[in-house]
């Protein structure tokens, strides 16, 4: 075999069937790989890990981790912040509440002054009780407003309350003194300060109720002096 058969022979083993190659500089130094060797340790360096020696590549300011690939998915991720937001509030706003003033109180309206005397005043409310019990209704006679009125200005003048006066006079004389020849029965109240409140008392007491309820009585006079507040109320047949 000539030299250049034996040289062309040793070329041909060197290179080799399955895509042997000689790496490096030195002789002493040779390394190889099978492309499927290849492939395999590409992928496997491309998952950061393997034995084969990892290309030299170009890693992020501040990254030290040589041979583990740049995950750009990862490496873009935002970062969360440690800090969350108030959650919001569980409970639903409040619909405001309407409202409604109180109605004013209506406005009384004054009632005209009354043109009755006390005398008459009385005498409608012993009239209605008098209605209440069936008997007719009383009316006035001066003589018995005279004998009344003299009592109570009798009575506030000397002080005293009662049906006799000091001098021993009773109301039948009074009445007869006064001209009214059938004398019938006396009321007398001390204190009280309207029609009402007197007419009230009398009605709760018997004594008294029973002089304005009598049927039989068919006329009537009344007598207030103020000092007192002193009533002399007088029936007449």
């Amino acid at each position: 075999m000539s030299a250049r058969s034996l040289l062309l022979g040793l070329l041909i083993g060197a290179t080799g069937i399955g895509g042997l190659a000689v790496t490096g500089t030195s002789p002493l130094g040779i390394s190889f790989t099978t492309a499927a060797q290849q492939e395999t340790s590409e992928a496997a360096n491309q998952f950061g890990t393997g034995n084969a020696a990892a290309p030299n590549r170009q890693t992020p300011s501040g990254n030290t981790g040589v041979g583990t690939p740049t995950d750009s998915a990862s490496s873009s991720a935002p970062t969360t912040s440690s800090s969350t937001a108030p959650p919001p509030s569980s409970s639903a706003p409040t619909a405001p509440t309407s409202v409604v003033p109180p109605e004013s109180p209506k406005p009384v309206e004054p009632q005209p002054p009354s043109n009755k005397t006390p005398e008459q005043a009385v005498l409608a409310l012993v009239n209605d009780a008098r209605a209440a019990k069936g008997c007719k209704a009383l009316v006035i006679d001066d003589r018995i407003t005279t004998a009344s009125q003299g009592h109570s200005t009798d009575m506030a003048t000397k002080n005293y309350f009662s049906h006799t006066s000091p001098d021993g006079t009773t109301f039948a004389k009074r009445m007869s003194d006064a001209g009214y020849p059938n004398p019938g029965g006396e009321n007398i109240a001390k204190g009280y300060t309207t029609p009402e409140k007197v007419m009230e008392g009398w009605m709760n007491s018997k004594g008294h109720r029973d002089n304005i309820e009598n049927c039989s009585f068919t006329t009537m006079g009344v007598g207030l002096d103020t000092r007192g507040n002193l009533w002399t109320q007088n029936f007449g047949r």
